[in-house]
């Protein structure tokens, strides 16, 4: 079955053939190995390769591909312990950083309704203005003395500046006070009621502006905006990395930032074992199918994430003759 299976899928190496083959897909490829053994029977002009024949087609592929994808599903697992940790915490604030699309905030939002924890998600270009806001009314909600969590999902805007980066800052440690120093005469009237009633709320009696008691909040970054290390601050010293260090240092922090063949690697691992969106609707044959030419093709693709890969599989399940030549259009440089 191994032969047949690898000439169909010449870039897949034996190691990834027996991953597969532990998981829950095993009968369903077994049952799409078949199928294809069956037409190659049909068809006496193809002609089986031998053992070394084999063994010679897979070893360009072998090691990168075992050590990418063991790599991929141990960096897959540092995340959900990562995330599990955080969640776990009262009151300590995480910071995750990684590429675009590779299930950072998917994780996390797993993980709350798993525990049923409340939260809220704040996601999106928001202005610094709609950030503070945002928790004004989320504070206003929230019964007193109860503890929630606030996942902040990709919103660079609110650490671009000096200004804001301080904003944040006193919201990740003691005593955890928002204050948003500004005059609201020139805003008051682009918002609804519930805001205006939030804003009167927490109104700042000695000057402008509001404060939020941000005590009970507990906050979680998902972004693709990686915080600079000590190491950066001392190659390029600047205001602006001191004070991104200092949020750094204010978190849990943690980078996943890996090799194209890491991540091709997770990508694998959430592929073939997570219930990914209309890649869920593909048999394991075009899984592998879809893997192995990202693996080709990973360094000249547009793009390279989950959400990719339900593209594609959505592109494979519409033309399933030529999904091909669609992918090259729309995926490759």
């Amino acid at each position: 079955m191994q032969v047949i299976f690898f000439q169909k899928f010449p870039h897949f190496d034996v190691n990834l053939y027996i991953y597969c083959m532990k998981k829950p897909l095993k009968k369903a490829i077994k049952k799409a190995t078949k199928k294809v053994a069956r037409k190659v029977v049909k068809n006496p002009k193809k002609k089986k390769p031998t053992g070394v024949e084999l063994k010679k087609s897979l070893l360009h592929f072998s090691l990168t591909q075992q050590n990418a994808i063991s790599q991929g599903t141990a960096v897959r697992m540092q995340l959900q312990k990562t995330v599990d940790e955080a969640l776990e915490r009262e009151d300590a604030n995480t910071y995750l950083y990684s590429l675009p699309g590779f299930g950072k905030t998917f994780t996390v939002i797993d993980g709350l309704f798993k525990r049923r924890m409340e939260h809220h998600i704040i996601s999106g270009n928001t202005s610094m203005f709609a950030f503070c806001l945002r928790l004004a009314v989320i504070d206003s909600d929230t019964p007193k003395g109860e503890k929630i969590t606030i996942v902040v999902d990709d919103c660079d805007e609110i650490l671009k500046n000096e200004a804001n980066i301080n904003i944040i800052k006193s919201i990740l440690e003691k005593p955890k006070m928002l204050h948003y120093e500004k005059s609201m005469a020139g805003q008051r009237s682009a918002l609804n009621q519930k805001q205006i009633n939030s804003i009167d709320e927490h109104a700042n009696p000695n000057g402008l502006g509001f404060l939020v008691d941000c005590s009970n909040m507990k906050f979680i970054f998902t972004s693709n905006k990686k915080l600079p290390t000590k190491l950066d601050v001392e190659k390029k010293p600047s205001a602006l990395n001191n004070h991104l260090h200092a949020i750094r240092s204010r978190c849990f922090t943690e980078d996943f930032n890996h090799s194209w063949e890491v991540m091709w690697g997770w990508l694998v691992d959430i592929v073939l074992t997570k219930n990914v969106e209309n890649v869920n609707k593909l048999t394991p044959e075009q899984k592998l199918v879809m893997l192995d030419w990202m693996f080709t093709n990973w360094r000249n693709m547009k793009e390279a994430s989950i959400r990719t890969c339900s593209k594609m599989a959505l592109t494979m399940l519409a033309s399933p003759k030529d999904f091909k030549t669609s992918w090259e259009l729309s995926y490759l440089n």
